[in-house]
């Protein structure tokens, strides 16, 4: 059963806990980074979970949310690396 409280989702997440010490630019962005790499691997692993099951639509939604989340990815990772 879904609990749509902020708190409850909270202590659900997979993600890391984003660090509350950071006090540079880079830092944040870097920490950013990381936390869109791990919810890019989560999401790949539910695509390949829909798709092994047949959910078609599951699986084009997650493919739909991945694409953004990759481009997004891909521009913290270049101001990183700038």
């Amino acid at each position: 059963m879904a609990l749509g409280t902020t708190r409850t989702a909270a202590t659900q997440s997979a993600l890391p806990e984003y660090p509350s010490n950071l006090a540079e630019g880079n830092a944040h962005v870097q920490a950013l980074g990381e936390r869109f790499a791990s919810y890019a691997t989560g999401l790949r692993t539910s695509m390949t979970h829909a798709t092994d099951v047949e959910d078609v639509g599951s699986a084009a939604l997650y493919t739909d949310i991945s694409r953004g989340i990759e481009k997004r990815l891909g521009l913290l990772d270049a101001y990183c690396h700038r």
